[in-house]
C-alpha cells in the first residue's frame, strides 16, 4: 500500500476518533451520569434520550475507528519491522473487540432508557429499570477498562516500532509510551482496586495530558509528514 495513503488514513481515524470520544465520553457521558446515584442517572437518561443515543452512535464510530486504524498503521508501520507492526495491529483490534462488548452493554441500557409504551404492561418499574441501568453503566466501565488495559500494551509496542525509524520524531514515540505507561496504571488501578478509587482518579489527572497527547502527536505527524516511507 502506498504509504502516504496508509498514513492520511490512519491520521483521519485517530482524529475523528478523539473528536467523537470527546464527544461520546467527555460530554454526553460525563454531562448524563450521576456517580453514586442510580435514580438520578436514569433520570437524566430518560429525559435526554435522544442525546444518549447519539453518544451511543459516536461509541460505534469510535469502534470502525479503531479497526480502521489498526489496518492502516500496520501498513504504515510494516517497512519498519513487519513483526511488532503486525503485534500491535491484533492488539488494537483486540482492544477493538473488546470495546464492542462494552458499547453493547450501552446499548441494553439505551433499551430501557427509551420511551415505554404508554399502558404496556410489561414495562419495568422505574426503580428495577434505574437499577438495571445502572448495572449496564457500570459493566461498561470494568469492560471498557479492561480493554484500555490492552490499548496501553498496543500504544507501548506502538512507541517502540515507532522509536525504531528515523523518520517519525522519537519525542512521538516517547509520547506514545508515556501514554501507554498512563493507561495501564489507572485502568489496572480502576478495574483491579476499586477500593482505590481516589488514587486512581489522580494518577487520571496526572496523566490525562500524556495519554491525550500520545495518539494526537501521532496522528498530526501522520497527517502532514507521513508520506514518506518509513525505515
Amino acid at each position: 500500500m502506498d504509504q502516504r495513503i496508509a498514513a492520511t488514513t490512519a491520521g483521519v481515524s485517530l482524529l475523528v476518533m478523539a473528536a467523537a470520544a470527546a464527544f461520546s465520553y467527555g460530554a454526553v457521558h460525563a454531562s448524563l451520569i450521576v456517580p453514586g446515584d442510580a435514580a438520578a442517572t436514569f433520570e437524566r437518561l430518560v429525559s435526554a434520550d435522544a442525546l444518549f443515543r447519539a453518544g451511543l452512535f459516536g461509541w460505534f464510530v469510535i469502534l470502525l475507528c479503531d479497526i480502521v486504524a489498526a489496518w492502516a498503521l500496520y501498513w504504515y508501520l510494516r517497512p519498519v519491522h513487519a513483526g511488532s507492526a503486525l503485534l500491535a495491529a491484533w492488539m488494537r483490534l483486540a482492544y477493538a473487540a473488546v470495546l464492542g462488548v462494552a458499547i453493547c452493554c450501552l446499548a441494553a441500557v439505551s433499551l430501557l432508557t427509551g420511551s415505554p409504551a404508554p399502558g404496556n404492561p410489561a414495562s419495568l418499574p422505574t426503580e428495577t429499570a434505574a437499577a438495571l441501568a445502572a448495572l449496564g453503566l457500570a459493566t461498561f466501565e470494568l469492560v471498557w477498562s479492561i480493554g484500555l488495559i490492552v490499548f496501553a500494551a498496543h500504544l507501548a509496542v506502538l512507541g517502540w516500532t515507532t522509536l525504531r525509524t528515523s523518520r517519525i520524531p522519537k519525542f512521538v514515540g516517547l509520547l506514545l509510551l508515556f501514554a501507554a505507561a498512563g493507561y495501564a496504571v489507572v485502568h489496572l488501578g480502576s478495574a483491579f482496586l476499586p477500593q482505590y478509587g481516589a488514587t486512581v482518579s489522580l494518577l487520571e489527572k496526572a496523566f490525562s495530558l500524556p495519554m491525550i497527547a500520545g495518539e494526537l502527536a501521532l496522528a498530526g505527524w501522520l497527517l502532514f509528514r507521513g508520506g514518506e516511507a518509513v525505515s
